[in-house]
C-alpha cells in the first residue's frame, strides 16, 4: 500500500512536471510562430524596399532625358529631387523598422532559450532532490530496521525537508511513534 501509495505521489508529480513542460514548450511555439511572422514581415518588407528601389532607377532615368529638354528642365528636376529626397526617407525609415524587427526577433530567440535553459535547469535540481530525499528515506529505513528511531526520524525529516512527500512524512511520523514507544 506504501508503495502504491509512494507511485500515485509520483505519478501525480511527474504528470504536474509534464503540464508544465507542456505549457512551456506550447510558449515557445508560440514565440516561434511570432518569430517567424517577423521574419515573413521582414520579407515583404525587403521586397518594398528592392521596389523602391527600382522606382526610384526609374526617377533618375525621367531626370536623364530632362536634361535634354532645357525648359522642362527647372520644373521637373525640382519635383524628382523631392520625390527622390521623399523615398530615401521611407527607405531610411524602412531599414530601421527592419533592424528593429530583427532585433524583437532576436529578443524573443533568447528569451525562448533562456526559458527553456531554466526549465531544464529546474527539472534536474528537483530530480536531485528526489534522488537525495530517497537515498535519506533509504538510510532511515535501515536505521529503523536497526532499531534505530531518533536516528531514523532525523532522516525522515531530512528528506521531507528536500521533496517534501507524504511517504517521508508517514515514515517520519511512524519513527517518532516508535521512538516514544521505546523510550517508555
Amino acid at each position: 500500500a506504501e508503495l502504491k501509495a509512494q507511485a500515485d505521489a509520483l505519478g501525480k508529480r511527474e504528470a504536474e512536471l509534464k503540464a508544465q513542460a507542456d505549457a512551456l514548450d506550447k510558449r515557445e511555439a508560440e514565440l516561434k510562430a511570432q518569430a517567424d511572422a517577423l521574419g515573413k514581415r521582414e520579407a515583404e518588407l525587403k521586397a518594398q524596399a528592392d521596389a523602391l528601389g527600382k522606382r526610384e532607377a526609374e526617377l533618375k532615368a525621367q531626370a536623364d532625358a530632362l536634361d535634354k529638354r532645357e525648359a522642362e528642365l527647372e520644373a521637373r528636376a525640382g519635383a524628382l529631387n523631392r520625390e527622390e529626397a521623399e523615398l530615401r526617407i521611407k527607405l531610411e525609415a524602412q531599414a530601421s523598422r527592419e533592424n528593429e524587427i530583427r532585433l524583437q526577433r532576436e529578443a524573443q530567440l533568447k528569451r525562448a532559450n533562456d526559458l527553456r535553459i531554466q526549465r531544464e535547469a529546474q527539472a534536474k535540481h528537483e530530480e536531485q532532490q528526489r534522488i537525495e530525499a530517497n537515498s535519506l528515506i533509504a538510510a532511515g529505513d535501515r536505521l529503523a530496521k536497526e532499531g534505530r528511531y531518533s536516528e531514523a526520524l532525523q532522516k525522515y525529516e531530512q528528506a521531507y525537508r528536500l521533496s517534501p512527500s507524504e511517504e517521508a512524512k508517514v515514515r517520519s511520523d511512524n519513527a517518532r511513534r516508535a521512538a516514544e514507544e521505546t523510550k517508555r
